[in-house]
């Protein structure tokens, strides 16, 4: 059977059986990564000149817990990955010495230190100390090791003392030359894969059987093995300061050979790493690495930050750390392999990278031309072969196989490895074409920076208009669907879908992110993705759901869009590339989007994208599988389906909790504190990528959900209720893989006194007397003012019987008689009843008097002089009566009873001059002074006996007074007699005053 497959408008035969046979071959040529040289793994160092604060670094290890623990000549130093935290031994321990010279994990938890006097172990938070107490004082720990069966093997570099020490179960048990040993400094230990223990000693190696020395190669001269490793055949490696690296298997001692120069010599550290690699620390050459029968050699010159290598370990992560005088360095092999001008590339800044269906990989690199990527070989293409410029801004393969590319000088394709170009008739060329795409008929769709959109059609290059494409609008990026339809996105956000069912547009209020549009991609599902400036959103089902960096995407928004074959998603953002399972992103419903859960790949993986807003494709999944993306530094590629995943979630710790600035000792099982601010240092330790580590935390009691924290590893709470709480932290590394069970701390705030039940009650108590009191207060007044009514009942009482009753009597009298006398003398009972008018008319007279009087509207606008003025010339108004009134002192505002019943005395006072007195002149007088109000009413008129006028009982005027002045607590005194006037003074004290504004008496009179 045959097919034809047209490629370049040329059609080629392939018998199927063949390719079958010939694809899986070359398939396995381009599945295999390029070997990493140790110049591509990932390299970072901490030294003092770069601002860490910390000696040199002599001992490396790292305790179940994750954390890196650095020993140094100035003590022990904690490391999570960023932070670098002097350790300090709690109140009243103490390390026997500041210098520590070697250092091993316990299996069982804690961190032996070996140091300059001695042992510790550090479990717990706590130091228990090996030292003068146990036949260890002046002991120089160099080499430490924790058998299989707990126990912890040390070695002293003194001549003059036991060397080979054993501590188990708390006891110190120590070995010299009476068990055997050739030397008493012991340099170096090791435990192979059979559990034997072998001794490495100034005179030679031995082998350990636990009491004594078993067989014992020596040196001649003396030769100090400082280092022994083994590989998965039993072989040991041993090194030392004269004869560098020797193998001992089959027992047989000879030099290693190989590839390694014959001038190592000064031999520090050896490490063999989990793939067999054999890791050579010396003194001032540097870092040697043995790996696949080949040497590599890492120096200063290559960033290391010393070429003198105290201590190499490799932690649970595989990163290799390295201790030197000058700090710490950490090398870790990279998961993203990079092809740059060193591996033959025409230029490092890479600005488009297109994967075609041959196989091939096409690298634009800006100034460098085209470069092709095949077996991982490179072809360069520079203007020589056609090009018309040196930067290309696109690429693109069309359905015919045809590679179309975009210059800053042309646009064209290449045919038989030359550009050939494709320009207007008698018009401008176009110059900056940085979006091509392919729609239905081979239809060719190019986006230009100047002159903006255009089709290329039967070979014929024009200005396109679709229709419905809005005015004013730049085009930012174009894509062509499976169905044939153009996707025309702008740099003022928005899109527009032009295909046969029309055109339609879609906004940021239609769900569409926000933003530049960066990036068109169509799934295996046929759902549509675009990416923008401000976050990713899904076109499914006609419903946009979009993902922003509230949902944890990295500022900066996405820039290209590519499905691997394992069914995840990569988004390539400013940040790095983004690893995302386009499961989790399908389960999000329509229009409701969740957190997001992914890897992030970054510039400690070798993946600094290039930013270039007007260049495609950013990144190409070639034919086997894997995924290639332009940076700054080359083109990278990425294999996801071998790609390393550390599977092993980070611990969490919980460093710090304190509370107003003061830390607080964490040991206990619930922590309980009082205070306002509260403080959570946390971590988690994934010395990996540190920096990409995110958390979540959650305090129970407090918070409802959880909240995404990011990378911040600090979280302050204010003002807690007092009551129990949980602060819960959990976090997930680089790789997006998390550890739900984090770390937690209980703890209870403690309520101040204002806080607690009993004020609460207190409270409720005071509230509780406050109201009663008020309400006496109240019902007081309200009595008070009851009684007032009373009075005022009383008093109009005595007045209508003065006054009105009186004077109705007086009529009913005047009627009687004239009743009688109309039969038997008219004339005369004309006359009666003329006068029993005349007194009905003055009683009525009496009766308003009396009525207006119940409202002292008099007071309501105007001060008390101002008051007692106006109702004394209303009173003597018509009359030839002489009124004068003066007012001493400084008038001031009195309580509104005092006021009140003032003004009614004198009044009262005024009228029964002019009723009785018939007096010429009327005199009232006010004086003010500190301590007392006197108000004088006095008249020239007629006089009488007060003493007979109080002994009428029908007669209430002076009975009144008297009242209203007892009311307010104030005197009343009369002085008059026949013949010489009367003299009325009313004399109100201070202190009553007071007592009347306190609400102690009644309140003023109402008289409505």
């Amino acid at each position: 059977m045959k097919a034809c497959v047209v490629y370049g408008g040329k059609c080629r035969l392939h018998v199927l059986a063949v390719a079958a046979a010939l694809i899986p071959l070359a398939h396995c040529a381009l599945a295999a990564p390029p070997g990493l040289s140790l110049m591509q793994y990932i390299h970072t160092s901490w030294t003092q000149m770069e601002g860490s604060v910390m000696p040199g670094v002599e001992a490396v290890a790292q305790t179940s817990d994750g954390y890196l623990w650095l020993g140094t000549a100035q003590g022990l130093i904690r490391f999570d990955g960023l932070r670098f935290i002097p350790w300090t031994p709690p109140a009243g321990e103490q390390l026997p010495s500041q210098a520590i010279k070697s250092l091993t994990a316990s299996a069982g938890g804690g961190l032996w230190i070996g140091t300059q006097s001695g042992i510790g172990r550090l479990r717990d938070g706590h130091l228990v100390p090996y030292a003068a107490g146990n036949g260890l004082a002046g002991q120089t720990i160099v080499t430490m090791l924790e058998d299989r069966a707990g126990r912890l093997w040390a070695g002293s570099s003194q001549r003059t003392a036991a060397g080979l020490i054993l501590i188990e179960k708390g006891s110190v048990t120590t070995y010299g030359r009476e068990s055997g040993l050739p030397a008493l400094q012991i340099r170096s230990l090791f435990q192979d894969r059979g559990g034997a223990l072998w001794v490495g000693t100034e005179a030679g190696f031995c082998r350990w059987n636990g009491s004594r020395a078993g067989p014992c190669r020596l040196t001649h001269p003396g030769y100090a093995i400082r280092s022994i490793s083994g590989d998965a055949e039993g072989r040991l490696f041993l090194a030392g300061m004269t004869k560098g690296i020797l193998r001992f298997a089959d027992n047989r001692l000879e030099p290693i050979g190989g590839p390694l120069p014959d001038g190592i010599t000064n031999v520090e550290t050896l490490l063999r790493d989990h793939k067999g690699n054999l890791w050579v620390g010396t003194i001032n050459q540097g870092l040697f690495c043995l790996r696949n029968g080949q040497v590599e050699h890492f120096t200063r010159r290559d960033v290391l930050s010393s070429d003198s290598i105290a201590a190499l370990f490799e932690d649970r992560e595989e990163n290799l750390w390295v201790g030197t005088p000058n700090g710490l360095d950490r090398l870790r092999e990279p998961k993203v392999a990079r092809w740059s001008t060193r591996d033959g590339l025409s230029g490092n800044l890479i600005t488009a990278v297109c994967a075609t269906r041959e196989g091939d990989v096409w690298v634009a690199a800006v100034g460098g031309g085209l470069n092709r990527l095949h077996d991982n070989r490179v072809t360069k293409y520079a203007p020589g072969a056609g090009l018309p410029q040196a930067t290309i801004l696109s690429l693109y393969e069309d359905g015919n196989g045809t590679l179309w590319m975009g210059t800053v000088g042309g646009v064209g394709y290449l045919s038989h490895n030359r550009f050939v170009e494709i320009r207007r008739t008698g018009e401008p060329r176009l110059d900056r074409v940085f979006a091509i795409a392919s729609g239905p008929q081979g239809t060719l769709w190019l986006a230009d920076a100047q002159w903006g959109l255009f089709q290329l059609q039967n070979g014929r290059l024009a200005p396109a208009k679709p229709d419905g494409v809005p005015p004013g609008k730049s085009i930012y990026q174009l894509y062509s669907g499976r169905s044939g339809d153009l996707w025309i996105g702008y740099h003022e956000g928005g899109i527009t879908v032009v295909g046969r069912g029309g055109v339609q547009s879609y906004e940021p209020p239609n769900g569409l992110a926000a933003g530049p549009v960066q990036a068109f991609y169509e799934d295996s599902f046929d759902t549509a993705w675009v990416g923008t400036g401000q976050g990713l959103s899904r076109f499914r089902k006609g419903h946009w759901t979009t993902w922003t960096t509230a949902q944890g995407l990295p500022e900066g928004g996405i820039q290209a869009i590519m499905e691997d074959t394992h069914g995840h998603l990569w988004l390539v953002t400013g940040a790095g590339l983004l690893d995302v399972a386009l499961a989790d992103l399908q389960r999000s419903a329509d229009g409701s989007p969740q957190g997001l859960a992914f890897a992030t790949y970054g510039p400690s993986d070798g993946i600094r994208p290039a930013r270039f807003g007007m260049a495609n494709p950013r990144i190409a999944r070639s034919r086997d599988g894997r995924l290639w993306i332009d940076t700054q530094d080359g083109v990278a590629s990425i294999n996801p389906g071998v790609i390393r995943t550390h599977t092993q979630s980070p611990p969490v710790a919980i460093e710090q909790m304190m509370v107003d600035g003061k830390p607080l000792d964490l040991s206990a099982r619930e922590i309980g504190f009082r205070g306002r601010a509260v403080q959570f240092d946390y971590t988690a330790l994934s010395l990996t990528m540190p920096e990409a580590i995110r958390f979540r935390y959650k305090l129970e009691g407090f918070d409802k959900d959880w909240i995404e924290a990011g990378t911040r590893r600090q979280i302050v709470y204010a003002n807690l209720p007092p009551r129990h709480y949980r602060f819960h932290a959990i976090a997930c590394n680089n790789e997006g893989i998390w550890n739900q069970t984090g770390a937690t701390l209980a703890f209870r705030s403690e309520p101040y006194f204002y806080q607690t039940w009993l004020f609460a009650a207190l409270c409720v108590s005071a509230a509780g007397l406050a109201g009663y009191g008020m309400h006496r207060l109240r019902m007081r007044q309200l009595r008070s003012g009851f009684r007032l009514v009373l009075q005022e009942r009383a008093r109009l009482t005595r007045e209508m019987h003065d006054t009105i009753l009186q004077g109705f009597a007086g009529v009913v009298f005047q009627l009687e008689a004239a009743s009688r006398q109309m039969t038997n003398s008219p004339e005369a009972g004309k006359q009666r009843m003329d006068r029993a008018l005349e007194q009905a008319d003055r009683s009525l007279r009496e009766a308003r008097l009396a009525l207006s009087a119940m409202r002292i509207s008099a007071l309501e606008n105007s001060t008390l002089p101002e008051a007692l003025r106006a109702a004394a010339r209303q009173i003597v108004d018509g009359t030839a009566i002489r009124f004068d009134m003066e007012v001493k002192g400084k008038a001031r505002p009195l309580p509104d009873d005092v006021q009140a019943n003032l003004f009614i005395i004198a009044r009262e006072a005024m009228n029964n001059a002019m009723n009785h007195a018939h007096p010429h002149g009327l005199l009232l007088e006010l004086a003010y002074s500190a301590h007392q109000v006197r108000l004088t009413v006095q008249d020239d008129g007629v006089g009488f006996d007060p003493q007979t006028a109080a002994a009428k009982s029908n007669h209430w005027g002076l009975a009144g007074m008297g009242e209203r002045a007892r009311l307010i607590g104030a005197g009343l005194t009369v002085d008059s007699a026949p013949g010489r006037g009367t003299r009325l003074e009313v004399v109100v004290e201070q202190k009553a005053s007071r007592r009347f504004r306190s609400g102690d008496a009644a309140q003023p009179p109402v008289e409505s």
